[in-house]
């Protein structure tokens, strides 16, 4: 396996997803304050991804969800 360290916005990048790893989604989208990656992902790529997560209900820890991209480039096939 390679990896490579890239410095920079990972909204930025040249990929195809992004992976958002949002603590546990118990907190209503709505009162979250987001910063890091999710953040970055609200101010950008909109609420979308939020609330399409939020209609999960509460994820259990170590699983994870897949949304659309919002108004962010990146591709989702599910």
């Amino acid at each position: 396996m390679n990896y490579e360290l890239v410095h920079g916005d990972i909204l930025d990048q040249d990929v195809e997803v992004i992976v958002n790893s949002w603590n546990r989604n118990i907190i209503p989208w709505w009162l979250l304050l987001p910063q890091g990656v999710s953040g970055a992902i609200k101010k950008r790529g909109g609420t979308g991804p939020f609330k399409e997560v939020a209609k999960f209900g509460a994820i259990p820890l170590g699983e994870a969800r897949i949304t659309s991209a919002g108004g962010l480039p990146f591709k989702c096939r599910y």
